[in-house]
């Protein structure tokens, strides 16, 4: 399967497509760049082709031109409002599959607003777009490509752009640390810094900024020293090492850092992220779209964008770092970090004190059996667990879980057919039966199956409200014969 496909519509971005196909195609190859005018052979099942590529692509590249949301169809109405139209089947297969989704904006097009888009396409305006102008069109394209090498991994030697001319902004998708232009300001503070320190050492003797206190803010505020603006001085460091579950990562707190920058206090805290579902995704996108705040003091103070959370493939870990603009009567002693609103299950994390830390770890439910045939499906389960952190409705569109709620997990292994063709898994082919007698369904699930496809990872959420202790049963319905069912029995601690 290719590596990227490029969603775009002949009406609108056609000839973007295709030129862009042919720049992807020197950087990358062309077997790993798909197009349907091209690659398409005559006389396949159209739509059969499109899904079976969105499903083995690792990022799909949404051309959004200047008439995209309002291209009409036969029957005069939009396009995207029609559930058969293949740009919106290709985003929301996308989508609801955790595909990498990069909105690619040309003819000066903007990014929809959520209440532009249809239902399953909403989580594309959580994705950051990029701009392709024919002005800058070699500059802006390797843009693109550098962030397709994030995605995919350097495979071939990276390319470095052009001079860009004046910055513009996109609209659309929160913005990202720059961590290209970070560095080299890093390094010039490092050398600033020195520059200071020999001067002082080598001047008159004195000690440098006898003003700051190494030890402010662990057990009173931080105070303002001295430091002049652009240095970046550490106030406290205390070790933290403590772990929580938030919006589907395992994030592991390492320490926490109290510094002056620029004059301001700011609180460092670096991050290990482990992404527990299968799709790629920005941890920035996903994080920052939550409430986390840290407390101290009896003042609440929100994550900063300029915090640095990565792209983090699915399965994998990555690191970064959560930042917080705090004041000067900012402690570390009684500091508390807080993951998830309110009226949420929210994680809290005390930073220097041992106690009162709410995790909200995974309960894993141990299944006897673990394979499930019924009809013309056949499934694996690899494994199942409640969460109480959140509730993937959609790769991009996450929703935390209500207070004292969790969700039940299934992880897939794989699921076959036994047809010829493909075959889509919905909501009604897989329930969950209660102690109660009831059954729940997850609303979001819509896979295509093939016969004898490579096992692939498949997750599914059903939304247990305060799941009882008892006796449950996972059910497959077998297809087009509804009597065709099978069943695994397991119980909820």
């Amino acid at each position: 399967m290719s590596a990227i496909f490029i969603s775009y519509r002949r009406s609108d971005t056609s000839g973007y497509g295709g030129r862009l196909q042919d720049e992807l195609a020197d950087r990358f190859g062309e077997a790993q760049v798909f197009r349907d005018v091209d690659t398409i052979r005559p006389g396949v099942d159209f739509a059969q082709v499109i899904d079976q590529a969105v499903v083995g692509c690792d990022v799909l590249l949404a051309l959004i031109g200047r008439d995209w949301l309002a291209v009409a169809g036969p029957t005069g109405g939009r396009r995207l409002d029609d559930p058969d139209d293949f740009v919106r089947l290709e985003l929301a297969s996308a989508l609801e599959r955790g595909v990498v989704v990069i909105p690619v904006l040309v003819e000066e097009a903007r990014m929809p607003k959520p209440t532009d888009l249809p239902a399953p396409l909403v989580g594309l305006t959580r994705f950051q777009a990029i701009e392709l102008s024919d002005e800058r069109w070699h500059y802006d394209v390797g843009r693109l490509v550098t962030r397709l090498e994030e995605v995919l991994g350097p495979e071939t030697p990276p390319v470095t752009p052009e001079p860009a001319p004046r910055p513009q902004s996109v609209e659309g998708g929160p913005r990202r640390p720059m961590a290209r232009l970070a560095k080299p300001l890093i390094s010039l503070a490092v050398v600033v810094v020195l520059a200071i320190v020999v001067g002082q050492l080598t001047g008159n003797g004195s000690s440098p900024d006898a003003g700051v206190n190494a030890n402010a803010g662990v057990g009173g505020p931080v105070g303002r020293g001295t430091t002049g603006a652009g240095v970046d001085a550490v106030l406290a460091t205390v070790p933290v090492d403590k772990t929580v579950w938030y919006l589907g990562f395992k994030v592991t707190l390492d320490s926490a850092t109290v510094r002056r920058v620029d004059g301001a206090a700011v609180l460092d805290i670096p991050v290990r992220l482990e992404n527990q579902r299968r799709s790629n995704v920005y941890a920035g996108d996903v994080i920052s779209s939550g409430a986390i705040i840290v407390t101290s003091n009896g003042r609440a103070t929100e994550l900063s964008s300029d915090s640095d959370l990565p792209l983090v493939p699915g399965r994998a870990t990555g690191k970064g770092t959560m930042r917080f603009g705090v004041g000067d009567d900012f402690s570390l002693t009684d500091a508390v970090v807080m993951l998830g609103s309110a009226d949420k299950n929210q994680a809290t994390v005390p930073l220097v004190q041992s106690g009162n830390l709410v995790a909200l770890e995974p309960v894993p439910i141990a299944l006897g059996d673990k394979s499930l045939s019924a009809g013309v499906f056949s499934i694996e389960v690899a494994g199942a667990e409640l969460r109480a952190d959140v509730l993937e409705r959609n790769p991009a569109l996450d929703v935390e879980v209500a207070k004292g709620h969790r969700s039940l997990v299934l992880h897939l292994a794989t699921a076959s057919t036994t047809e010829t063709f493909g075959r889509n898994f919905t909501p009604g082919n897989l329930v969950v039966g209660l102690p109660d007698g009831s059954t729940v369904a997850t609303e979001y699930l819509n896979e295509v199956i093939y016969p004898n496809q490579p096992a692939r990872d498949v997750d599914v959420w059903f939304v247990v409200n305060d799941p009882p202790a008892g006796a449950y049963q996972l059910i497959l319905k077998g297809g087009p014969d509804e009597d065709a069912t099978a069943s695994i029995a397991f119980s909820v601690p």
